[in-house]
């Protein structure tokens, strides 16, 4: 199957963002790249050429993911008419079902709709962008390609909870997210940094969601979200890994909804509901309010305390890569961090993390420190290159 342009698409719960190529035979060349933003409020259009020359930043008149898909598709149907197009997709769940991507047919796309509960964040955004492309021109070859594939490599004990074996063999165990992002870092590292991958890395994906992922000889042995995106790390808006005897309270004892808990562990915990201002680590490092403070210090603990609690997984530690919006920007949460894991042995270059460069460890830390900025888009199209 050989289409000469692909359209690599990542719709989250408030913008979507995409990525378009020309597709040669054994690569694929960046023409376009962008998004829109704020989707429900202020949707904002925003292109860029491939060296980042804008070339749209408008708002557009529909506050919904309609106008949004709209919007994209005119601008390329306008600039790039003699096309056949692949269309590629992030999709966060793939279930037990798919280890690697598959095009979208009528099985696949009611068996993800199945997968909405387990991951209610991203997964109806999806299927709306699907279900949207799929009504606009049916014959267009559509693939999706799934976060949680690269966990798969990850060995029986990593992946099961100590539940009775029944809901095990239902599907409840630990499948992993941001898989497309870890998958870009290991496949591309080499090329971005000019050397192997360490054996036993660590890897930080910190953005609005956040997880860490052990790689060992560059493959996933241990992630720290599970059956859905809310395990693991205190992340934006999620809570992350807490007391499930938690929610027996507050249900029992406090008079909530499972839906009112369900909405304060999804969208007003973590860095929002601990600082009472904002789910943004930018705003909160700015801000002098003493609940932001203590909300990033939380933050940057539960990392090292999870970061801590993989070494085990891989028999050590010789490198941790920071990646994501947060990961790759800001150098004072990577500082925090690295200052509670000084006991490995890690050391900083403050000048060269202040810059965001790409290797950061000081000459003398035991183990390597990198920022590198992830790609999902390129790690789809790369997919893409393989139908």
């Amino acid at each position: 199957m050989q289409q000469s342009a692909l359209l690599c698409l990542n719709a989250g719960s408030s913008s979507i963002k995409f990525a378009y190529y020309h597709a040669k035979e054994s690569a694929c060349d960046l023409v376009y790249r962008g998004g829109v933003s704020d989707i429900q409020h202020h949707p904002q259009l925003m292109i860029h050429d491939s060296s980042q020359r804008p070339l749209v930043s408008t708002m557009l008149s529909q506050p919904t993911y309609t106008g949004a898909l709209e919007a994209i598709l005119a601008f390329l149907k306008d600039t790039d008419t003699d096309k056949d197009i692949m269309i590629g997709h992030r999709v966060v769940h793939g279930g037990e079902r798919y280890e690697k991507p598959v095009i979208i047919d009528d099985v696949v796309y009611t068996y993800l709709q199945t997968l909405i509960p387990l991951a209610p964040l991203h997964q109806p955004f999806h299927l709306q962008v699907i279900d949207y492309i799929r009504q606009w021109k049916p014959d267009l070859v559509q693939v999706a390609c799934f976060d949680t594939a690269f966990h798969r490599t990850q060995p029986a004990l990593e992946l099961h909870y100590p539940l009775p074996q029944k809901w095990t063999k239902k599907g409840i165990i630990r499948y992993g997210f941001h898989g497309l992002s870890y998958d870009y870092i290991v496949s591309h590292f080499q090329e971005i940094v000019g050397k192997t991958l360490p054996k036993k890395t660590i890897i930080a994906h910190l953005g609005n969601g956040a997880s860490l992922c052990a790689v060992k000889e560059g493959k996933s042995v241990a992630t720290t979200m599970g059956f859905t995106p809310l395990e693991g790390l205190m992340m934006g808006t999620r809570s992350g890994t807490i007391d499930p005897g938690i929610i027996f309270y507050l249900i029992e004892e406090q008079g909530m909804s499972v839906e009112a808990v369900k909405n304060l562990l999804l969208y007003e915990s973590g860095l929002k509901g601990v600082s009472g201002l904002s789910h943004d680590v930018k705003i909160l490092l700015e801000s002098g309010n003493d609940k932001a403070q203590q909300a990033i210090q939380l933050y940057c603990y539960r990392i090292a305390r999870e970061i801590s609690s993989l070494l085990m997984t891989l028999g050590g530690l010789d490198a941790v890569i920071f990646t994501a919006g947060v990961g790759e920007h800001a150098a004072l949460i990577r500082t925090n961090v690295c200052e509670h894991l000084h006991w490995l042995g890690i050391r900083i270059n403050n000048d060269a993390n202040q810059e965001n460069q790409t290797i950061f460890s000081a000459a003398d830390s035991s183990i390597s420190l990198y920022v590198i900025p992830t790609n999902e888009e390129k790690m789809i199209a790369e997919y893409l290159g393989n139908f």
